[in-house]
């Protein structure tokens, strides 16, 4: 609301629309949680990259978000801050049953190494690759958006209804003016850039 303020006219509005759309979203996702046992909620690790034993720690945006979302972020129980590194023997005793990869970095860094073959989320499939858009939606305004994502994945049934296409579409026109094709939704809700690919040219 600040920067709108401070830049006025047509910004200070859609800033308010913006805050309005976060704060309806997150009690919609907070709302199907509500009842959620702490035995349910999976244990989670968050591949920040560019390898698969860095992460973000405990007090970054992803953390906050996955525990809104349902669930148990393993890093939460380190000491680890900020871009963080954790050790293969560790990631063993948090054995999580879900890896999230972001920032456009390859599942394969986990799937194709078999130090991780036996972790839970490698054998129960529940490896999920994390979309971008405009930025890394770890770290951008689209976190509301990866805040959706993150809930339906970890519980997709407490979340039948929700239409990751449709709200991606929607933001994109609404808060960045452009008409985003369902194509071009399902590319980035897939993980992969405009090209089809998913890669992180930058190493960062």
């Amino acid at each position: 609301m600040n920067y709108g303020n401070t830049l006025g006219g047509p910004a200070a509005a859609k800033a308010r629309a913006w805050s309005d759309y976060v704060d309806r979203r997150v009690n919609y996702v907070q709302e199907r949680l509500a009842r959620l046992a702490p035995s349910q909620r999976p244990r989670t690790y968050y591949i920040r990259g560019p390898d698969a034993l860095t992460t973000h720690g405990k007090e970054q945006n992803i953390s906050w978000l996955g525990e809104m979302a349902g669930a148990d972020m393993v890093v939460r129980r380190s000491s680890a801050r900020n871009i963080a590194k954790v050790s293969i023997e560790q990631i063993m005793l948090w054995n999580p049953e879900v890896i999230f990869v972001g920032r456009q970095y390859s599942p394969d860094i986990v799937l194709k190494d078999p130090r991780w073959r036996h972790i839970t989320a490698v054998t129960n499939g529940r490896v999920h690759v994390i979309p971008d858009g405009v930025f890394f939606w770890d770290g951008g305004s689209e976190g509301i958006l990866l805040l959706q994502f993150l809930a339906q994945k970890l519980h997709p049934e407490l979340f039948p209804d929700l239409d990751m296409r449709r709200e991606t579409m929607d933001y994109y026109k609404n808060f960045y003016g452009y008409p985003m094709r369902p194509d071009e939704a399902d590319l980035l809700l897939s993980g992969r850039g405009p090209d089809g690919q998913r890669h992180n040219s930058m190493n960062n």
